[in-house]
């Protein structure tokens, strides 16, 4: 089972969607663990939400993840018109580095994946 993040905090998350949704998240995945089932998520990247990931990633990995996606978001659709920025390259290589030396464990970088 997989969730969707837009963010490693709740104010990042619900930032852009509905007020609860990223607590509503956790609880889903929170069932998912109790019931024994795989789980993890997938987190789009912004040039405002990058720096929450380490803290998600984490929390995902304390509470039983397998995987956590992550890919950069595409200024396309909804997202061309809400101001939303994209990450830039350096922010995804620095990202991808903190997590290479200080990673969650667990989650070996073997099961992350990055999408472009």
């Amino acid at each position: 089972m997989r969730v969707s993040l837009d963010g490693g905090t709740a104010i990042a998350h619900d930032g852009l969607r509905p007020p609860g949704s990223f607590g509503a998240a956790f609880d889903t995945l929170a069932w998912a663990a109790a019931k024994g089932l795989a789980f993890g998520a997938t987190c789009t990247l912004t040039y405002d939400t990058i720096t929450t990931i380490p803290a998600v990633a984490t929390r995902l990995r304390d509470i039983g993840a397998s995987e956590l996606t992550l890919h950069r978001v595409r200024l396309v659709g909804n997202a061309a018109s809400t101001g939303i920025r994209a990450v830039t390259w350096e922010q995804t290589r620095r990202l991808y580095a903190q997590l290479a030396r200080n990673g969650p464990g667990a989650m070996d970088l073997g099961q992350w994946t990055w999408g472009r």
